[in-house]
């Protein structure tokens, strides 16, 4: 009960000028005690930022479900634009915090079916990653160049979910299993190039740091590459074609399967 009576302490002063404003604030209150106890993430996350659960309420965020591409949008309002890889990553540890306080009191509450949670869980997961994608890539096309094609055409990472976050099932806990792909061979247009596997290579690389790496604010996601082809040994990120051929000739059945 200490983490939820020092929350309290923190948070209620802070949300009485909203629950006054917000839609039934009895059972906003009802809530409280019981969903700090439940909840040891909660309640730290609101003891240190008591304005979290202010903002959620505030803005009618924590009341309602999202519609679809809400994670999208308000990953876009959280994120200013930043070559800082430090702010980045507070921002984004931030962003996931108050959206996972949000996701886990609508669970707890009642408020939300657990398709809704299922379905918010992967939806933060994948803003996150596009997030995190974005920044790295960035990141690397400022100092090597735009990766393009023999035939001169840009080339983007895609990011492929298996396990949980593939099927939909992410819960409060998961790791998140990760493929990392480009369509084609080539190299980057900068005064200093790369091959385009090595300039993908490095871009899953800064993408696993800007989500897995454990800072004052904590860590995003917990990442897994051994699902790639090859596992472990096998390089961070391949080509298109190159998947498709282990998949044909090398893949075992369980792996094609991962792949419907």
């Amino acid at each position: 009960m200490q983490h939820s009576e020092h929350a309290l302490d923190n948070v209620l002063p802070h949300l009485r000028d909203g629950l006054i404003e917000a839609p039934n604030p009895q059972a906003l209150s009802r809530h409280l005690d019981a969903i700090f106890s439940a909840s040891p993430f909660i309640a730290k996350h609101c003891a240190a930022q008591p304005d979290l659960l202010v903002s959620l309420l505030n803005s009618g965020d924590l009341l309602s479900p999202y519609s679809a591409g809400q994670y999208s949008k308000n990953a876009q309002a959280a994120l200013t634009s930043t070559s800082d890889d430090g702010t980045f990553m507070r921002q984004l540890r931030h962003f996931r915090h108050r959206e996972m306080i949000r996701i886990a009191w609508r669970d707890l509450a009642g408020w939300a079916e657990t398709e809704e949670t299922l379905r918010d869980l992967t939806h933060l997961a994948e803003s996150c990653i596009q997030a995190a994608l974005a920044q790295a890539q960035t990141t690397l096309s400022d100092r090597y160049g735009v990766p393009r094609s023999a035939a001169g055409k840009a080339q983007e990472m895609s990011v492929i979910g298996m396990g949980k976050l593939g099927g939909h099932e992410l819960n409060f806990s998961s790791d998140i299993d990760l493929i990392f792909a480009f369509p084609e061979r080539g190299q980057t247009d900068g005064k200093t190039s790369l091959d385009n596997q090595q300039f993908f290579i490095r871009v899953g690389q800064q993408l696993i740091k800007l989500l897995n790496e454990t800072t004052a604010d904590g860590f995003v996601y917990r990442v897994d590459m051994r699902l790639r082809p090859f596992g472990d040994s096998g390089a961070l990120a391949a080509s298109f074609p190159a998947i498709e051929d282990y998949y044909l000739l090398h893949g075992r059945e369980w792996e094609r399967y991962a792949m419907i």
